[in-house]
């Protein structure tokens, strides 16, 4: 970095500039980069990586910006996998009792689902739920093949149960960050995603 070739660019990439020492900071062309819209995205996968446009959308929220991601998650077996046993999950945790709640749990931790993903395709979810509420408008939905679903949920829980939820999954999140035993962290979310108000 002192003296680099003429032949070549030295890039660093970072999240925490004052990570960096001051003296390699003041050689450095700073270049603030933004998170990518999500119909940029989309874009990407529908139009170079030929993905279906409903599995685009998802890789694209879930992805937050990140090209690079969405392309992983687009092409990833594991995600899909990881997609299929939470949306089974969010979708029927109403009607499960908690035995099935407990295998799901232990499923998750056998398959070793990283738990961040699932809490954060959960919060997506409920995201959905929240919106359609609010809007009717199925446009604005992640889950656009799924509306029905929202719908009914949206239904049969209120303002208050929504936000309880969403709550739930940043308590468990911060729960998981502190290591608490993780099937605790989760079967606390999932009883209040199963009886939220």
């Amino acid at each position: 970095i002192e003296e680099p070739p003429s032949y070549a660019v030295i890039i660093l990439i970072t999240t925490n500039q004052e990570a960096f020492l001051p003296t390699i900071l003041s050689r450095c062309v700073q270049m603030k980069l933004k998170p990518l819209k999500d119909f940029t995205i989309k874009s990407y996968l529908t139009q170079n990586l030929h993905i279906a446009e409903k599995d685009a959308d998802i890789c694209a929220a879930f992805a937050r910006g990140n090209l690079g991601k969405a392309i992983h998650l687009a092409s990833s077996d594991e995600f899909r996998e990881l997609f299929q046993k939470v949306m089974v999950l969010v979708k029927n945790v109403g009607t499960m009792d908690i035995s099935m709640l407990l295998d799901c749990i232990r499923e998750m931790k056998e398959q070793n689902f990283d738990i961040g993903e699932v809490l954060d395709l959960m919060q997506l979810w409920y995201r959905d739920v929240l919106m359609f509420k609010v809007t009717k408008d199925m446009n604005l939905l992640i889950f656009k093949d799924d509306y029905k679903m929202i719908n009914e949920t949206g239904e049969k829980v209120d303002y208050a149960g929504l936000e309880a939820i969403l709550a739930a999954i940043d308590t468990a999140r911060t729960r998981l960050n502190a290591n608490v035993n993780m099937e605790l962290a989760m079967e606390l979310l999932l009883l209040t995603m199963k009886h939220p108000s």
